[in-house]
């Protein structure tokens, strides 16, 4: 599943740059497969094979990233002319001085902006509207190096922006499911406006849901920074925990009933948190540990996260550029190839948190242009933290509509650990003199750091080094 994945994402890669039409990446899978079947007629070396298993699967992967590539948008066609769109309001943020929509329509996704007031902008999602405006393809990277905003919404599935002056409500059956995680979240928010204050609701909507909306962007670049922002935007750490916390809580004998309900209970938490890639990628890795509990197999933490990263790029190829959706898969690579070398010298509390540190702190100088000394020594205390603010966070949606006293004091509760969450991550911060800003290393660098490092630590890399064997 490893040599599988390589093999795609690279093709995504090659075919995303080069742009090649799907005609060459069909010539190439059928060259390789031509010459996959000869070798085999006649019984060449096995290096052979897997060479042409690779160039079959990365052609695999060129032709589908340029099949989706060249599929229609009614939107893109109408760039720079003023229309009317009408369409699903999938999503709905709260901006500074207005709003932010994803608006799906038959055959595209377009974000719309939106500078006016609405009563309760939480009701329109999963509702039916229409909107004017003329739409644009977002800005690309002016500068090397610089975020491509273009990029980052066509990972997301969405094509283009629009600004509209006015929002009309169709009289079309909103989306049930859609409506109902909306007024879960917008239940939950309301009563935290009534028992916390500003700050505690948006450290709350930010760890339960990835929603930094209402954060401030001091605070959250406080932790961005400290290399802990990782708790305030829905990835593994959530999931695990709520994973956990069912466990926990199913006293019976774990069955299938348990398996069900554990696979119920992430599915509406994934929902909520609006499916982002560290969510996805998260929640089907877990989903495949309990298939392999009800199936009685051995779960494999690299091969899950293989199959789940393949799985993700034939959903949307151009999520590969995503930088959450890479940061979360080489958070997992780090756990499941450098975390058990480190254990055959280190045992002890900062033993997770050195190899993802180890894993993410060279391609965290690339992206975002700072390395942070305390993330080793902070994530310790604040993902104890959370670990504990979780659970308190998913009772509190539990019971935002029910009673408003065990409510109150379960927000108490959760607002003293959000002040303690936000001390701790200021006092490894230390204004600052714990973060360097520094410039992107160069990408042939980064390879050649992630393949010694990745190549060596694990077990077959070392073996095949010490028996002086090729990597095929």
């Amino acid at each position: 599943m490893i040599f599988i994945a390589i093999a795609f994402g690279s093709g995504i890669a090659a075919a995303f740059f080069s742009q090649a039409h799907q005609a060459i990446w069909i010539g190439i899978l059928a060259a390789a497969a031509a010459l996959a079947q000869v070798g085999n007629r006649l019984q060449v070396r096995l290096q052979l094979t897997k060479v042409c298993l690779f160039v079959c699967v990365f052609s695999m992967g060129g032709w589908w990233n340029q099949t989706c590539a060249d599929q229609p948008d009614s939107m893109v066609q109408q760039v720079g002319r003023q229309v009317r769109i009408e369409g699903l309001v999938t999503d709905i943020q709260q901006k500074d001085q207005g709003y932010a929509m994803t608006v799906k329509t038959e055959d595209s996704r377009t974000l719309v902006h939106y500078y006016g007031k609405l009563d309760d902008y939480r009701d329109l999602t999963g509702s039916w509207a229409a909107f004017c405006g003329t739409p644009e393809l977002a800005q690309e990277r002016r500068n090397p190096g610089c975020f491509d905003y273009r990029l980052y919404l066509q990972s997301c599935g969405i094509g283009t922006v629009m600004t509209t002056s006015s929002v009309e409500l169709l009289a079309i059956k909103p989306a049930a499911f859609l409506r109902l995680t909306s007024r879960i979240k917008g239940g939950l928010e309301y009563k935290l406006e009534r028992f916390t204050d500003q700050e505690v609701k948006a450290m709350a909507l930010a760890m339960l849901f990835g929603d930094r909306s209402a954060m401030s962007e001091d605070t959250y670049e406080d932790f961005q920074r400290n290399g802990t922002a990782h708790i305030l935007a829905v990835s593994g750490l959530h999931i695990g925990v709520v994973y956990g916390f069912f466990a926990f809580l199913w006293r019976g004998r774990k069955g299938a009933l348990f398996y069900i309900g554990a696979l119920f209970f992430l599915l509406s938490y994934m929902a909520l948190a609006s499916f982002s890639p560290s969510v996805v990628r998260a929640g089907t890795m877990i989903i495949l540990h309990l298939g392999a509990g009800l199936l009685h197999r051995r779960y494999d933490l690299l091969s899950a996260a293989s199959f789940t990263f393949v799985l993700m790029l034939c959903y949307n190829p151009i999520q590969l550029f995503h930088v959450g959706f890479q940061l979360s898969f080489l958070a997992v690579a780090s756990l499941g190839v450098i975390l058990p070398f480190v254990q055959r010298f280190y045992q002890g509390v900062f033993l997770s948190s050195l190899a993802i540190q180890a894993g993410m702190a060279p391609f965290t100088a690339y992206v975002f242009n700072y390395v942070s000394l305390g993330a080793l020594l902070a994530n310790l205390p604040i993902i104890f933290l959370a670990g504990i603010l979780l659970p308190v966070g998913i009772v509190m949606l539990v019971l935002s509509g029910v009673s408003d006293r065990i409510f109150e004091f379960c927000a108490f509760f959760f607002e003293q650990g959000c002040r303690l969450l936000v001390w701790i991550n200021d006092f490894f911060y230390a204004g600052g003199k714990t973060s360097f800003d520094v410039a992107s290393p160069p990408v042939f660098l980064l390879a050649f750091y992630y393949g010694i490092l990745f190549f060596f630590v694990c077990e077959k890399g070392r073996i095949l080094f010490i028996r002086r064997k090729p990597v095929l």
